[in-house]
């Protein structure tokens, strides 16, 4: 009954705040300080060095940007996956005996 009056009070409000109002209601006192301490995580500022690598990087960013071609990027980043999952299933197979390392 309650979550309906919440609900009626709040149409002006878009469905998932009435969604979540409804949710986060019935949350004991442990639910409601791991959410108090994930926002004050979120409203942390990043560490200097975070900032300083972004300096220091975007200027590289860019010139990849500019000069590699984002298809040539793609094949990297596929080749690079497919060589992790090849090494992967490679490490499993060893791991559980199937083949001889």
């Amino acid at each position: 009954m309650h979550q309906k009056a919440v609900a009626a009070a709040c149409r002006c409000v878009s469905r998932g705040f009435v969604i979540k109002m409804a949710t986060t209601m019935n949350l004991g006192e442990y639910e409601k300080g791991q959410i108090r301490a994930i926002e004050e995580w979120k409203n942390e500022k990043p560490p200097v060095i975070v900032s300083a690598f972004g300096v220091v990087m975007f200027p590289i960013f860019l010139l990849i940007q500019t000069f590699v071609p984002r298809s040539a990027i793609r094949r990297g980043i596929s080749g690079t996956s497919w060589a992790a999952r090849r090494a992967f299933q490679e490490r499993w197979l060893i791991d559980n005996n199937i083949i001889q390392a």
